[in-house]
């Protein structure tokens, strides 16, 4: 599952919140997606993931740290370590926003491709390979599951029942 939003949106945040039931990482702020003739290859692209202080009441493991807070950073997000991987199939997509009332819906093709194309500048490009983007962005929202994801504080004590992992 990948998370695709606006900076803010909870991503990050997220998948720490995943990682801590188990479930492995493979990037944070950005990942690489390669079509292939069945399914869809993610590759991990490597930087820090950071998680905000203020979530202290979720995460015990990140009260006190605020001195490792990133300069000028206004959220005051720290580094944590995670497990990850370089590589795996892409069973999904979810489009994140933050929001009162939690919800977790299927989302139509054509809204995710215009949400996918929103978050991949290459597609706009007036390069030669544009037209093949936008067809590659096109097979994988056609080809995987893809869902909108609203979330506020209540879905971060039950992200892995959200996405079906029971710790």
């Amino acid at each position: 599952m990948i998370f695709v939003g606006e900076s803010g949106s909870g991503k990050s945040t997220l998948a720490y919140a995943l990682a801590r039931e188990g479930w492995t990482l493979l990037g944070d702020d950005g990942v690489v997606l390669e079509p292939l003739a069945d399914s869809v290859l993610v590759h991990g692209w490597r930087a820090p993931s950071m998680v905000s202080t203020a979530l202290a009441p979720y995460f015990p493991e990140i009260s006190g740290r605020a001195h490792e807070a990133i300069a000028g950073d206004e959220r005051n997000r720290v580094p944590v370590r995670l497990a990850t991987t370089g590589h795996a199939r892409l069973a999904g997509i979810a489009f994140v926003s933050r929001g009162v009332a939690g919800s977790f819906l299927p989302c139509g093709q054509a809204h995710a491709l215009t949400m996918l194309i929103r978050q991949s500048p290459w597609v706009l490009l007036g390069d030669p390979e544009s037209s093949a983007h936008f067809r590659a962005l096109q097979w994988i929202v056609g080809t995987v599951q893809t869902h909108e994801l609203v979330h506020g504080p209540a879905e971060l004590l039950r992200v892995g029942e959200i996405f079906g992992f029971a710790g």
